[in-house]
């Protein structure tokens, strides 16, 4: 999710099974989840996610995308039990914000 530079982000349909980087449980295929690339000198990687869990996880991250040094789940965690009502309303926030910056269709691209 934040190690090296950014290649692509999406949003799109699994047509095969895939696991989540923040809830740890897998995307079925037909759900709808968020992928980022990036590489790191030579080094190439994929991020994916359920699109809630990715805009949960920002959220958790007080909108740092770049927090390497923080677990996704932990600092859900950790938002969860100091303010959950506030992590909601962020996550919600992130979850618009991504489906507008990726420009979600209706149709998910498959």
């Amino acid at each position: 999710m934040c190690h090296g530079q950014l290649l692509s982000e999406s949003l799109l349909k699994a047509r095969k099974l895939h696991h989540c980087a923040v809830c740890r449980k897998d995307i079925q295929p037909g759900e709808v989840y968020y992928r980022q690339a990036t590489v790191d000198g030579r080094d190439f990687g994929t991020w994916k996610a359920h699109e809630k869990c990715a805009a949960l996880a920002w959220a958790a991250r007080d909108g740092d995308y770049d927090a390497c040094e923080v677990d996704p789940t932990e600092a859900i965690a950790e938002s969860a039990h100091s303010n959950w009502r506030w992590l909601r309303a962020e996550a919600k926030r992130h979850l618009a914000g991504l489906r507008q910056r990726l420009k979600r269709p209706a149709a998910i691209h498959q």
